[in-house]
């Protein structure tokens, strides 16, 4: 039985029916603490400068990379796989990447080999704004992929009541109460530039 990034041995306590719990953050590990890699992917966001003229062009390279030792998957119900959004000195949104663009509806999908990067590039003409005060902006870069539930906690192993072992939550408030989690891990990244008069 898999639960995100954790997998419990469930042969023998099927045919027992008895109750099994998936504990966060007690997984094995087969590497020595000094070789072992991260558990999440990273995000990463840059311009192609650090200042710029109000009448501008900026550009944005957003990286994910998977510094884990396994595969990484993410699902998009759109062909929209990240978006980018810049904010002025008074914390105003100036500019989204995905405002008035149409995205495919389509699914689509990327995996990441452990090591393996994904870079995304954007370009904001800052001709097109109105009225940019002048000053240090923050750019926030995100992956927008579908949201994925896990069920972590006590998970009651019946075969009567669960026969495909899909790991039916009990009751909140139980003894050994199952939640919901999201397993898609999150990648986002910052970054900031000046604009000036």
């Amino acid at each position: 039985m898999r639960f995100g990034t954790y997998t419990l041995p469930v042969a023998g306590l099927l045919a027992a029916g008895v109750v099994a719990v998936a504990l966060p953050g007690h997984a094995a590990s087969t590497r020595p603490p000094s070789q072992s890699r991260e558990t999440h992917p990273a995000g990463t966001l840059a311009t192609d400068h650090t200042a710029y003229s109000r009448s501008g062009t900026v550009t944005f390279k957003f990286a994910v990379t998977n510094p884990t030792n396994s595969a990484i998957h993410f699902d998009f119900d759109t062909a929209q796989q990240f978006d980018i959004t810049v904010t002025d000195p008074h914390g105003v949104e100036s500019w989204r990447w995905s405002q008035d663009r149409v995205f495919a509806q389509m699914l689509t999908a990327i995996d990441l080999k452990p090591g393996q990067s994904k870079v995304y590039t954007a370009t904001w003409n800052t001709v097109d704004a109105r009225a940019l005060p002048a000053g240090t902006y923050t750019a926030t870069a995100k992956l927008t992929p579908v949201i994925r539930q896990a069920v972590r906690g006590g998970i009651l192993v019946d075969p009567n009541v669960d026969p495909n072992n899909m790991g039916r939550p009990n009751k909140a408030g139980s003894a050994g109460a199952a939640f919901e989690v999201n397993a898609t891990p999150g990648v986002s990244a910052n970054t900031s530039f000046t604009i000036s008069g």
